[in-house]
Order: C-alpha cells, then sequence, then structure tokens
C-alpha cells in the first residue's frame, strides 16, 4: 500500500536526477500497520538525500533524513521514539536472544561508501529492557556495528530502582549467532527459563553475579557464577516447585549444585548436591543427592 510518484530529469551536465516521492500510505509488518507522511528521496549518482522520511505507528516513530555520499563528512540520521525492540527482534526472527523495551534515540550512518561504515548509536534510551521478555530495568544503550567482524556490538547500562548491571557483547546477525555477557545485581531470572524448558518451568526469583550466553540462533549455550536469591522453579520431572538462595556453578553443557539447602512450599528443605548436564539446553541428563529430608 505504498504509494510513490517517481520523475525522472538531466542536470546541466547531463547527469541523471531521480526524485521519489512518498505519498501518504500505509505499510504492515508483522501485523501492525504503520503510516508513512509525504517525504522525498533525491538520487544524483552516489547521492542520496532523504528528506523527512516519518514513519508512525501509534506513539513509536522512525524519522529518517541526511544524506549519503563519498564525502565522509555526510550523514544519515535515524531518530526514534518509543520503538518495541520487542517488535524488531520478533520481525528478524531471532527469538533465541530477545531484546525487548521502548527505545528512544538516533541512530547516524556515515562513510557508507567507505567499505568500513560508521553506524552507531551512541546514547539509545531503553524503558523497560528485557531479555526474553523479563524486565531487566531501564537502560542506556550504546551500540555500534564493527565492519571487521560485521558484529552490531553493544553495551547497556541497566538501572533497576537504583541497582546497576550491564550487559555487554556482540549479535552478529549474518551469522545467525551472538555472544552477551551480563553483570547483574538482583535482576529477575525469568530469562533463563528460555534455555531450561526442557527439564524445569515457573523460574522464579533473583540473581547476582555474571553469565555469557553465546552460540548460535539455534544452539545456545551458557556458562556463570550466579549467586540465586529465592529462586524458584518447577522440576517438571516431580511437577514439583523448590526454592533455594545459594550459589549456582554454570559451565558450557552443565550446571552444578553444591550443598544447597532447596526448600519446598510447605516449610520442609533439604540438602541438594547434584549436577544437570545437557546439549545446548536440549536432551537433557542430571543426577541428584538429597539428603536430610523431612517431609519434602
Amino acid at each position: 500500500k505504498i504509494r510513490l510518484a517517481t520523475s525522472f530529469s538531466r542536470d546541466e551536465e547531463g547527469q541523471l536526477l531521480t526524485s521519489v516521492a512518498f505519498r501518504p500510505s500505509t505499510a504492515t509488518f508483522n501485523d501492525s500497520t504503520w503510516t508513512i507522511t509525504p517525504a522525498t528521496i533525491n538520487i544524483k549518482g552516489r547521492d542520496i538525500s532523504v528528506d523527512g522520511l516519518n514513519v508512525t505507528h501509534g506513539n513509536q516513530y522512525i524519522h529518517i533524513n541526511g544524506n549519503v555520499s563519498p564525502d565522509p563528512t555526510s550523514l544519515l540520521t535515524l531518530n526514534l521514539r518509543d520503538f518495541s525492540l520487542d517488535y524488531l527482534f520478533e520481525s528478524l526472527g531471532i527469538d533465541a536472544a530477545m531484546l525487548g523495551g521502548d527505545a528512544s534515540g538516533t541512530f547516524y550512518a556515515s562513510e557508507i561508501y567507505s567499505g568500513s561504515p560508521r553506524l552507531e548509536t551512541p546514547g539509545l534510551h531503553v524503558k523497560d529492557i528485557s531479555y526474553n521478555q523479563t524486565v531487566l530495568g531501564d537502560a542506556v544503550v550504546r551500540s555500534w556495528f564493527n565492519t571487521d567482524n560485521k558484529a552490531v556490538e553493544l553495551r547497556a547500562d541497566i538501572d533497576n530502582d537504583g541497582r546497576k548491571s550491564t550487559i555487554d557483547g556482540a549479535i552478529f546477525a549474518t551469522r545467525d549467532s551472538l555472544d552477551l555477557t551480563f553483570h547483574v545485581d538482583r535482576v529477575p531470572v525469568g530469562f533463563l527459563e528460555h534455555y531450561m524448558n526442557a527439564f524445569s518451568s515457573d523460574v522464579k526469583g533473583y540473581a547476582s553475579g555474571w553469565a555469557r550466553v553465546y552460540g548460535n540462533f539455534k544452539y545456545i549455550d551458557l556458562e556463570g557464577d550466579v549467586l540465586a536469591d529465592s529462586v524458584q522453579l518447577k522440576v517438571n520431572f516431580t511437577n514439583t516447585t523448590y526454592w533455594a538462595s545459594d550459589s549456582v556453578h554454570i559451565r558450557p553443557g552443565r550446571i552444578d549444585l553444591k550443598n544447597i539447602t532447596i526448600h519446598d512450599f510447605h516449610g520442609h528443605s533439604a540438602m541438594l548436591n547434584g549436577w544437570v548436564s545437557h546439549t545446548f539446553f536440549k536432551e537433557p541428563r542430571f543426577e541428584f543427592s538429597i539428603t536430610g529430608a523431612n517431609g519434602l
């Protein structure tokens, strides 16, 4: 439903000039309808200018203005307001690393023809940034495109009621992979449920420490050392929910549990030792030793 009007002419030197005018239009992406306001794109050789290309959906908008040319000072800007990152990752089909939240800020693009284009945002403000649909807090995100490894690198500084956490790493869209490291201070652990659903569900509670999520979008692995705070989960094999507050050591393909006091929701407790092994969080195997149980 995008309506365009294109005209052609030549300048005094005979070079072709192309003008593309966007007329009021609508476009549907992933079941959402966006409105496109009148705008103009002018093309002269390798010079492209964009004037007032605005796309809106409710309170969300994307504004694109600026120039692309061999001149290294040429700059193209993309302004966002309340743009849904959930929507972006769903549209890209990157469900193994679902970053979400409402983003506002500006992306800058320059030196597009140089072979090493500069694509970056120095400070994208994301309200209720989430990972795998678990809200971690409000964030300021800096990201840039690394031309050497064709990756979008990022750093997110997160504030959750005064508690500070960070996410560092990269998303390699051309290789369908990611590598993200979390340093967190009492953040909700619900984002782990996506990786643990082969053997558990209803994952809740908080965690502090560090964790690294990496691999390609189909085969994700995890490592880290986490202090669990009132973390609860349902063990699908027993159909029972337990909770604990203790340290958990996570290595690629393995989770080790050492001398952890677990509780059920009837006031009973016991000592847990054991491990869970997995192949990219599939085909789980486990061995648990329960001691000191009384009515668990």
